[in-house]
């Protein structure tokens, strides 16, 4: 920072130098200038006789006709090249010779040397004084020079206001600085102990405030990176349990409903024994059936793995497959992939539409099922609708722990509700009305 105000002071005094220098040589050049240093002449012809008889006025009158001109015209000019002190340090040199050969000279030494800047060089022919010429002419310091000699320039109070202005700004600046560092380590030490919820959060527009928004989003990445792999690890292990549980529990369900069946054979033909026997086989059955469903359920795919339209779709039409019932799904595109853009919510939704799906194929007795999704503003609603027995919702014995939980996974939703409106005879509808956001 203090190498930047360094820099800044001399670039300024530099620049200031550069425009000075050209504003002084354009001038130095001007015709209008010429003109009016004989206007000058013009007007001061006495004095130009009276500098014929004495040296010493002679360079006086010179002086102060080129001090009075200049200065007139270039009022602005600040620093080395300032007229008054180019006078006094010897650039600019006053010659004025009449046709007779005799000069006046100011100064009387020669100009100062020119390695440091540029001769420019104006001649007048005054038209009052025939044959005379007037020659003015100016060594213009190179900006590098002017730099060097500004004297009036207090160099040591301006390195004082930089270190001042740099001190005062590392006061002000260093702990907003190391605030906004310490909100970035807070951070990246959750992150570290695996919260990958934590942000940065820097509402700064500059370099570091894009660097922690690249971590913000980095984190984003890695924490649906670390969901989606969870979901698959926990769709592996579903499909592992629904394996085992096919392949184990089920088989020997049905191995003992067929021993129960040889006992009822074989045994006693007592009432109570056949009545004994027809129970147990109706828990076995029932059982079976329990089985069945929960590895079903088990092994449903994910939307992971296949995406929510295809895992409604699948699961679905794994469900009602040879029930004789038809269905539809109606969901568009874009809102298929906001769904998917929360994972969370996308997964309760399927659940939802498969324990619905799976209510109507055992209880409904339809011929049809249509599941929709649409959105009104910023809220989406889900329709489970079938044309079959419906229920008198009245009845509090009829809404089971399929409908019960459906109800606390739509509750779980951001601003989620459950509707249900069914009657006897006219079917049922199951609205679930949600965002995507809290």
């Amino acid at each position: 920072m203090m190498l930047a105000s360094c820099a800044g002071v001399i670039v300024t005094v530099l620049a200031n130098a550069v425009l000075d220098n050209r504003r002084v040589t354009a001038a130095l050049s001007s015709p209008a200038l010429a003109q009016a240093f004989e206007d000058q002449l013009a007007a001061n012809a006495p004095l130009l006789a009276q500098a014929r008889r004495s040296t010493t006025f002679c360079e006086l009158a010179m002086h102060e006709l080129s001090a009075k001109v200049l200065s007139g015209w270039l009022p602005d000019i600040k620093g080395p090249n300032h007229i008054e002190r180019a006078l006094d340090s010897g650039r600019v040199a006053v010659k004025y010779r009449w046709a007779d050969g005799q000069t006046c000279l100011f100064p009387r030494s020669a100009v100062a040397a020119q390695e440091n800047g540029k001769m420019t060089t104006l001649t007048v022919h005054p038209a009052t004084d025939s044959g005379a010429t007037l020659t003015v002419s100016m060594v213009v310091l190179s900006p590098i020079a002017s730099l060097l000699h500004s004297d009036d320039v207090s160099w040591a109070v301006i390195w004082l206001y930089v270190l001042v202005i740099n001190f005062c700004s590392v006061l002000v600046l260093v702990p907003l600085l190391v605030k906004r560092i310490k909100k970035a380590e807070r951070a990246a030490s959750a992150w570290t102990d695996g919260d990958l919820t934590a942000r940065i959060e820097d509402a700064g527009k500059d370099e570091f405030g894009r660097l922690t928004n690249s971590f913000d989003d980095m984190a984003d990445a890695l924490s649906a990176m670390i969901e989606m792999k969870l979901a698959l690890a926990a769709s592996e292990e579903r499909n592992r349990l629904a394996r085992d549980l096919h392949d184990t529990a089920k088989q020997r369900a049905f191995a003992l409903g067929l021993q129960i069946t040889a006992l009822k054979t074989l045994g006693s033909t007592s009432t109570r024994s056949v009545d004994l026997t027809q129970a147990a086989l109706a828990l076995v059955s029932h059982l079976q059936q329990d089985l069945a469903d929960i590895i079903r359920r088990l092994s449903a795919p994910t939307i992971a793995e296949l995406g929510l339209r295809r895992a409604l779709s699948e699961g679905i039409d794994a469900l009602l497959a040879g029930s004789g019932a038809g269905w539809t799904l109606h969901l568009s595109h874009s809102d298929e992939q906001a769904l998917e853009a929360v994972p969370d919510v996308a997964r309760q939704l399927l659940l939802i539409s498969i324990e619905a799906c799976a209510n109507v194929l055992k209880h409904a007795d339809a011929n049809r099922v249509d599941v929709a999704f649409t959105r009104v503003d910023d809220t989406y609603h889900l329709k489970i609708v079938d044309d079959g027995r419906g229920f008198d919702v009245r009845r509090g014995e009829v809404l089971g722990m399929g409908l019960s939980n459906m109800r606390l996974r739509a509750n779980s939703l951001p601003h989620g509700r459950l509707s249900l409106v069914s009657r006897t005879g006219n079917g049922t509808e199951i609205t679930v009305s949600f965002q995507t956001t809290r």
